[in-house]
């Protein structure tokens, strides 16, 4: 699994543990395994879309809300390795991770993005 997948997991654990959730609660919100949720949390194991929209929902949380510490840390990880542009460190991180991820995940990532509506379809044509 990759840095993104772990740092999903961190995030989904966060949220769990602050809403007072044990992980077998919340395989049973979402119909998993109490395991497959700790893997998930691991970032051992990568969630289909639908597995993180039922997430989500069982944490009370939108799905784009699910993913600000990965852009936080994410951009931290980056700006460490590259010079600092003004009003820029979190396109450069979001766009570094983005391309550091095969084609075919980058096609699901923004697919899934269009599908949420976040960018318009025409925004890029890979």
């Amino acid at each position: 699994m990759t840095e993104i997948d772990r740092l999903l997991g961190k995030s989904i654990e966060a949220r769990r543990s602050l809403l007072g959730l044990g992980r077998r609660a919340l395989a049973a919100r979402v119909g998993l395994a109490e395991a497959a949720i700790g893997d998930i949390e691991a970032g051992k194991r990568r969630p289909t879309a639908r597995q993180l929209f039922d997430i989500a929902e069982a944490l009370d949380l939108p799905v784009p809300k699910v993913f600000p510490s990965i852009a936080a840390e994410a951009a931290a990880t980056t700006e460490a390795k590259t010079p600092s542009l003004p009003g820029f460190s979190d396109a450069r991180a979001a766009a570094a991770h983005y391309h550091a991820l095969s084609k075919p995940c980058r096609s699901a990532t923004f697919s899934f993005l269009v599908a949420l509506q976040l960018v318009p379809d025409q925004a890029y044509e890979e």
